[in-house]
């Protein structure tokens, strides 16, 4: 008796989360999208999307991808992060920069084009930590030493989506690209796993 009880309390949960979601969905009008591709669904058929946009796969597994191409006018790779069932976001890494000027210029034009179509940051966080400077020549080394944090975040005007801009340990510019709802759902997931 007890067990059918949990059961019964169990689904009726997976059923509230499935409601929730959808209405979720509703409000916020859709998912998010990457270069027009709505970031949902099976990986195989997001793959197949940006293929079509001129992609090349490298690697695929039942979890993510990762594609090389470009994006913004430059040479990129592109990782894509999937649960079993649905695609929920897209990471692009350009190629290493060597040079401080190189890659902080790359930020901040970066920043300018996504405040310019998504408006203000939510956070922002660029600075140099302990005793790095700007324009001391160790920039870099700072960088690789994680004592200096540029890294921007975004949301859409809806809330679908969140995007995160970053300069990496590498000296890469690094962009995330996730959708809110299927991150919910990769996170209702993990719950579940408990």
């Amino acid at each position: 008796m007890a067990q059918d009880d949990a059961v019964s309390f169990y689904k009726s949960l997976s059923d509230s989360t499935s409601l929730r979601y959808t209405e979720l969905e509703k409000k916020l009008g859709g998912h998010f999208t990457f270069k027009d591709i709505p970031i949902d669904g099976p990986l195989n058929h997001f793959v197949d999307q940006l293929k079509k946009q001129g992609f090349t796969v490298m690697k695929i597994t039942d979890l993510d991808a990762i594609l090389t191409g470009k994006f913004t006018g430059e040479d990129v790779h592109l990782f894509v992060q999937a649960t079993h069932k649905t695609v929920y976001g897209v990471t692009v890494i350009y190629e290493k920069e060597t040079s401080w000027k190189s890659i902080k210029s790359k930020y901040e034009n970066m920043k300018s084009m996504l405040t310019a179509k998504y408006g203000e940051p939510v956070e922002s966080t660029e600075k140099f930590d302990s005793s790095y400077f700007e324009n001391s020549g160790m920039e870099l080394y700072a960088l690789r030493e994680e004592k200096c944090t540029f890294d921007t975040a975004y949301t859409s005007e809806t809330g679908n989506g969140m995007i995160r801009l970053r300069i990496s340990p590498n000296a890469n510019l690094v962009i995330n690209y996730i959708d809110s709802l299927n991150y919910i759902l990769l996170s209702s997931e993990s719950f579940d796993d408990l």
